[in-house]
C-alpha cells in the first residue's frame, strides 16, 4: 500500500481538493485544514501548517528542510539524492501517515498528535521489515523451481485472471498486461497499459 501511495503522490493522482475541483466533484480547491491555499499533493503532504507540525518533530529527520519545493515529484527527487534507503522508507511511511491524518480530519474533524503519528510510522516500518525478513526466509526454504510452474485452468463457471508487468529502470516506465480466460482456456479479455515515474521493481509487483 505504501508503494502504491508513493506512486500516486508522485503522479499527482491523490484525491486532493485541487484534483477533485478540476473534476468538478467539489466546489472549491482550498485545503480543508488551513483553508488558505489550494490543496495540492505538495501542500497536503509538505507545505500545509498541519504537515509542518509532523515534519517539525525531531524524529522526522527533515525538520530543517525548507518548504515550497514546487511540486511533490521534485521534492521526492531531492530526497532520493539526499538520503539513504532506510531513511527514505521512513519518510515514505510518514508521507502516507500525513495523508491519512488529513483524511481523519476531513471525516472526524480532529488531528492526530504529530509525535504519535511519527512514532506510529516508525513502528509500522519496523513491523513491515520483520515480516518481510520472515517471509523471504520462508520463500527461500520452500522455493518452487520455475520450470515446474504452469497455467492451471479455473473451475467450471469461473474465470481466471493472469497479469504481469515489466520495468524499464532507465526510462522509469512500467508496462503491464492482463488476460482473462474461461475454464477452457479461451481468452475473454486482454488489456495492457503503461505508467511513468516508476522507480523500483517493488511498485511493479504491487
Amino acid at each position: 500500500m505504501v508503494k502504491i501511495f508513493l506512486w500516486r503522490a508522485t503522479n499527482d493522482s491523490l484525491p486532493t481538493k485541487r484534483n477533485l475541483f478540476f473534476k468538478k466533484i467539489v466546489d472549491n480547491p482550498l485545503c480543508p485544514i488551513c483553508s488558505r491555499e489550494e490543496e495540492s499533493t505538495i501542500h497536503v503532504l509538505w507545505d500545509c501548517l498541519a504537515a509542518n507540525d509532523v515534519w517539525a518533530t525531531g524524529l522526522s529527520g527533515v525538520q530543517k528542510w525548507k518548504r515550497g519545493k514546487g511540486d511533490f515529484l521534485r521534492l521526492w527527487e531531492k530526497m532520493l539524492e539526499a538520503f539513504e534507503k532506510a531513511k527514505l522508507e521512513k519518510i515514505v511511511v510518514m508521507f502516507r501517515k500525513a495523508w491519512l491524518r488529513r483524511n481523519t480530519f476531513v471525516i472526524e474533524r480532529r488531528l492526530t498528535c504529530p509525535r504519535i503519528l511519527v512514532a506510529s510510522a516508525i513502528e509500522i516500518l519496523e513491523e513491515y521489515k520483520q515480516a518481510s525478513s520472515k517471509e523471504n526466509t520462508e520463500v527461500q526454504q520452500e522455493a518452487i523451481p520455475v520450470n515446474k510452474t504452469r497455467w492451471v485452468r479455473s473451475e467450471a463457471d469461473f474465470v481466471k485472471v493472469n497479469w504481469d508487468a515489466s520495468l524499464d529502470m532507465k526510462l522509469r516506465r512500467m508496462g503491464m498486461g492482463m488476460i482473462i480466460r474461461d475454464e477452457d482456456g479461451e481468452a475473454l479479455l486482454a488489456a495492457c497499459d503503461s505508467r511513468r515515474n516508476v522507480r523500483t521493481p517493488g511498485v511493479v509487483e504491487c
